[in-house]
């Protein structure tokens, strides 16, 4: 089964650092208010995009439907839902746990109304490491259980869902994510295919940045331009020079403590 998921983070209305996690790292993550709407109407001009929650999406796979997901819990959920909404839209957003109800993040009341309006809540870790794939099995287990946890008892309900931190991952990651109750995963890599991980469905996500045209994020939607090709081919690229010089690729992205870039 492919289907075709796309990563967005927090929408701001002036101030980048009004939502989320602060710095210039996450701030290439992030987009002003009316290019996120040229954005949505972009997506929507054909007249046959759905964005669907996951859930609605196994039980009824179309070439018409599409996932959106929002990273980390930023406090600009709310009115991210608001224009999801307002096209009859439902999205994913994945909650850092341990920043609930401080500034900039989502409270736990936000949660609830997120879930009540239809849309999935769905855990992004208990503190977003940066470097997941790097972390033993005791702190992943710890990072998935907390978090799911802790919005299991917010929402009054088992939480399914969740999307890896910083994109970096692993079959341990999943593993835990499965042991925590997770059954369905979302990492960074570019891609519409899905694959399953001892009954852990795993997803691909294209990511879409601050840069990122309102037209590019369509043609990241539809599969149309090659743009999800070339995206693909950017991920290849990174991947290796991130395996090989770490720390200048850090330096280069300002990846820096309290600077989590997905």
């Amino acid at each position: 089964m492919r289907i075709p998921t796309i990563i967005y983070h927090d929408v701001v209305d002036s101030e980048w650092d009004e939502s989320g996690f602060p710095g210039a790292g996450a701030a290439r993550y992030k987009l002003r208010r009316p290019e996120f709407e040229q954005h949505l109407d972009c997506i929507a001009s054909d007249g046959r995009a759905a964005g669907v929650t996951v859930f609605d999406f196994l039980a009824g796979p179309s070439a018409d439907k599409f996932l959106i997901t929002f990273d980390d819990g930023g406090a600009s959920s709310l009115y991210i839902a608001d224009r999801l909404e307002a096209r009859g839209w439902r999205g994913h957003f994945f909650i850092t746990t341990g920043k609930i109800n401080a500034p900039t993040f989502v409270t736990r009341a936000h949660i609830r109304e997120l879930h009540g309006r239809g849309h999935v809540i769905g855990t992004h870790s208990r503190s977003h490491p940066h470097w997941m794939s790097d972390l033993s099995r005791e702190q992943l287990d710890e990072e998935w259980r907390t978090s799911a946890s802790d919005l299991a008892e917010i929402l009054g309900a088992p939480v399914k869902t969740g999307s890896v931190p910083g994109g970096s991952t692993s079959i341990e990651v999943t593993l835990a994510a499965r042991d925590a109750g997770l059954s369905i995963l979302f990492n960074s890599q570019p891609t519409t295919a899905t694959s399953e991980v001892d009954e852990c469905m795993v997803l691909g996500r294209f990511a879409v940045r601050n840069g990122t045209s309102p037209r590019r994020a369509a043609a990241l939607v539809h599969g149309t331009g090659g743009a999800r090709l070339l995206q693909s081919a950017e991920w290849a690229a990174k991947g290796i020079v991130k395996h090989h010089a770490r720390s200048a690729w850090e330096k280069l992205y300002g990846w820096t403590l309290g600077e989590p870039t997905s």
